[in-house]
């Protein structure tokens, strides 16, 4: 996706895996371009879910978002998620 604005209270984008399988993530790598980081800053969170109903936040944007390629790293096997469901969650308008 190169661009989606969006007018929605809340939004999101994500993924989802077979049934009976999980992603484990050592490494979640995302492109804000040139956008302004203010509307994402404790905005946009990624979250992962284990039945695509109740998720769990692994990380919001915060103050270290840039423009280009940000990346949030799980170093060991204890601090990787492991979920079937991953999703970017925007809770307010303009910030998927």
């Amino acid at each position: 996706m190169n661009y989606f604005e969006d007018s929605k209270d809340t939004c999101f984008v994500g993924m989802e895996f077979r049934e009976g399988y999980v992603a484990v993530l050592s490494k979640v790598r995302f492109f804000l371009g040139d956008l302004p980081k203010e509307k994402y800053v404790d905005k946009t969170i990624f979250q992962g879910s284990q039945d695509g109903t109740t998720y769990k936040d692994i990380f919001t944007f915060d103050e270290n978002i840039h423009p280009g390629w940000n990346y949030q790293e799980f170093n060991t096997s204890a601090t990787q998620p492991k979920y079937r469901f991953y999703r970017f969650y925007a809770k307010s308008a303009q910030a998927c």
